[in-house]
């Protein structure tokens, strides 16, 4: 039983279970996936919360302007969002849950690509992507490692790389541009082209755009690795449990501990009055 549903759980959709597959599944693996989905996506809310609390502290200091009620409006929605992927959590896989988690990554997308409304002035929207911190992303996907199988988290990896990709090339061809601020920044350095490269606002600046999505890629599968590595773990706990609750069956509980505590299969040999 224990190795069929470690298959199942690997194979399946999302990275869970199906709910035939969980109401089949041995009580003790079944608690012990619940209890560990409940307990990681209440961390991870309140890990997201904590985290939105000390942004919300952080980009006034960063930029003390009227611009910030903006951002911090959005650091609300986030914090509902994290209320909403609490609500809508299931160990079997949750559509509204997976929904969540992709509207998570379009609004950040949105957030740090395209231009703060409020913005008292105006420049070309390519230079978002100079001011924008895509290290925002990883908020996401450390929070997300907390109770999320690894197969989602490969989901967030891949969301996160077509999503600003996507926003990358619709800035490049639809995107405003300022063509007289290329021009006095290329006479202020003339001679120097990679400096004009790295300053100009009106380039995105394709080559640390396809870094930032590289390294993201790779900490994502490095984080989905150990993700995998956790579940095998939480079954084999599970099984332990479940070794343990036989033997129970057939002695007492303090003859169960003891061999539970042993090393060696019969342990030291002992006599005593019946």
């Amino acid at each position: 039983m224990f190795a069929v549903l470690e298959e199942k759980l690997s194979r399946g959709r999302g990275g869970g279970l199906s709910d035939d597959d969980l109401a089949n599944a041995d009580p003790f693996i079944r608690e012990a996936l619940i209890e560990n989905k409940r307990t990681g996506l209440l961390l991870a809310v309140r890990a997201r919360w904590v985290a939105m609390a000390i942004i919300a502290v952080l980009i006034p200091f960063l930029n003390p302007t009227v611009e910030i009620l903006y951002y911090e409006a959005a650091l609300g929605v986030f914090s509902l969002i994290g209320w909403a992927q609490l609500r809508a959590g299931r160990v079997t896989q949750s559509r509204p849950e997976l929904g969540l988690i992709f509207v998570d990554l379009a609004l950040m997308t949105f957030l740090l690509v395209f231009p703060n409304p409020w913005r008292l002035k105006d420049w070309p929207t390519a230079f978002q992507f100079t001011l924008s911190e895509f290290s925002y992303f990883y908020v996401i996907l450390a929070a997300a490692t907390l109770a999320y199988s690894w197969r989602t988290i490969v989901a967030i990896g891949t969301w996160t790389t077509g999503l600003w990709a996507t926003a990358l090339i619709l800035v490049a061809l639809f995107g405003t541009q300022m063509p007289d601020l290329s021009e006095r920044i290329a006479q202020a350095v003339a001679g120097h082209e990679r400096i004009l490269a790295a300053i100009d606002p009106n380039d995105p600046g394709f080559p640390d755009r396809v870094q930032e999505l590289v390294i993201f890629l790779i900490v994502a599968g490095i984080l989905a690795v150990n993700g995998r590595r956790n579940t095998r773990l939480v079954f084999q706990q599970a099984n332990l449990a479940r070794e343990r609750a036989n033997l129970a069956r057939h002695f007492p509980p303090s003859t169960v501990d003891q061999m539970a505590e042993q090393n060696e299969p019969l342990g030291a040999v002992r006599s005593q009055d019946a």
